[in-house]
C-alpha cells in the first residue's frame, strides 16, 4: 500500500461482502471494495468476517495496525448477540499458533484488498452461532415446541426466544444456515472428544448464553468495553476511527450501562455523529418499497447497493470529515 490514506474496514458478513451466503467473496463484491474503486489516492483493506462477535476485534485491530499501518478505520460493529466458542488447545492439542507459516493476523483472518483475498486461515476448534440458532437447535434437540415454551415461561418469553420465533417465521433462518450450524456443532463436539453427552452439554451451554445471559449488565458492559478498547487503540496509534451498525440495538445504547459509562467516551466515533444510524434503515429509506430487491439472500445486499451508499452518502461524508474523496 503506497497511498497517503489507508483505510481498514472492520465488520461482519455485511462488510466481508459477496453475492450471497459464502459466495464470491472477491474484494469488489464488498462495500470496502466499492469504496476503494471510487476513491483517489486511498487504499482500502477489508477485514470483515462473517458470523463472529467483536470479542476478538481489539486483538485483530492490533494485528492490522502492525501489518498494514492504516491511517483510518471504518467499523461496522457487529451486533452483541453472537456466541463465539473455542476449545482450549490444552485439551485438543491443536493451536492456531502451531500451524505452518503462522501469521498473527492471516492465520486467524482472511483479508481482501485490490491485491486479492488471503486464504491461509488455520484456527482450529473455533466457531460462532447466533442466539436464534442456539435456541433453535436446543429446542430441536429436546423436541420443545413454541407452545411448550410459552407454557413453561407463562407468556413471559425471554427476549431472544421471542426474536428467534420472529426470525424463523420470517425466513431468516434458512436451510443453508441450518446446514452450516449443523457442521459447526459436529466440529465442536468432535473437538470435545465426541463422547457421550458432549452435544447435550454444548447445546445447554449455548442456550444459557443465548437466553439467560444475553441482556445482562455484564454482557452489555463487556460488549461496550470492546468498542471502547478499539477507540483507545486507535487513539494511541493516531488512527482516525468512525463506526456504525447494521441494526439499531436499544438493549445496548439505551441501557443504563451505556448512559452511565460509555455515552460520552464513544460519542465522537459514531458515523454522522449519530449512534442510532444504521445501514439497514438507510437502505430501506433510500430504496423504499424496492429495498428487498437489493438483497442477495435473506440478509445481505448487492455490491451495487453499497456502491450507491458510497457515492451518495459515505464518500461525501468522509470528504467533509477526513478530507478523503
Amino acid at each position: 500500500m503506497s497511498s497517503k490514506n489507508k483505510i481498514a474496514c472492520f465488520g461482519s458478513s455485511h462488510t466481508e461482502g459477496g453475492l450471497g451466503w459464502a459466495n464470491d467473496k472477491e474484494f469488489i463484491n464488498s462495500w470496502p471494495g466499492q469504496l476503494h474503486d471510487l476513491l483517489e489516492d486511498t487504499d482500502v483493506l477489508n477485514v470483515g468476517q462473517s458470523s463472529f462477535s467483536i470479542d476478538f476485534w481489539p486483538t485483530k485491530l492490533l494485528n492490522v495496525i502492525r501489518y498494514y499501518q492504516p491511517t483510518h478505520v471504518l467499523m461496522e460493529i457487529n451486533i452483541k448477540e453472537k456466541l463465539d466458542f473455542e476449545m482450549s488447545a490444552d485439551l485438543t492439542g491443536e493451536s492456531c499458533s502451531d500451524s505452518k507459516d503462522y501469521h498473527p493476523l492471516l492465520s486467524r483472518q482472511n483479508v481482501s484488498s485490490p491485491q486479492g483475498r488471503t486464504q491461509q486461515v488455520n484456527w482450529p476448534n473455533r466457531s460462532s452461532v447466533s442466539p436464534q440458532e442456539a435456541i433453535e437447535y436446543h429446542n430441536a434437540y429436546y423436541s420443545i415446541t413454541q407452545s411448550m415454551d410459552k407454557e413453561y415461561w407463562q407468556d413471559k418469553l425471554p427476549t431472544m426466544i421471542n426474536e428467534m420465533y420472529v426470525d424463523a417465521q420470517g425466513g431468516v433462518i434458512t436451510d443453508y444456515e441450518r446446514s452450516v450450524v449443523a457442521e459447526k456443532l459436529q466440529d465442536i463436539t468432535n473437538s470435545m472428544g465426541n463422547k457421550k453427552d458432549d452435544l447435550e452439554l454444548f447445546l445447554n451451554y449455548l442456550y444459557f448464553r443465548a437466553v439467560y445471559e444475553t441482556d445482562s449488565d455484564t454482557n452489555i458492559a463487556y460488549y461496550l468495553q470492546n468498542i471502547n478498547n478499539m477507540r483507545m487503540i486507535c487513539k494511541e496509534h493516531n488512527i482516525k476511527l468512525l463506526a456504525y451498525t447494521m441494526h439499531w440495538q436499544p438493549n445496548v445504547y439505551e441501557s443504563q450501562i451505556y448512559e452511565d459509562n460509555y455515552k460520552d467516551l464513544l460519542k465522537d466515533i459514531w458515523m454522522f455523529s449519530d449512534v442510532t444510524w444504521t445501514m439497514k434503515n438507510w437502505i430501506k429509506g433510500r430504496f423504499g418499497d424496492l429495498w428487498r430487491d437489493q438483497l442477495t439472500d435473506s440478509i445481505h445486499f448487492h455490491p451495487s447497493t453499497y456502491r450507491t451508499w458510497c457515492e451518495e452518502l459515505l464518500i461525501p461524508y468522509l470528504n467533509k470529515k477526513w478530507d478523503i474523496k
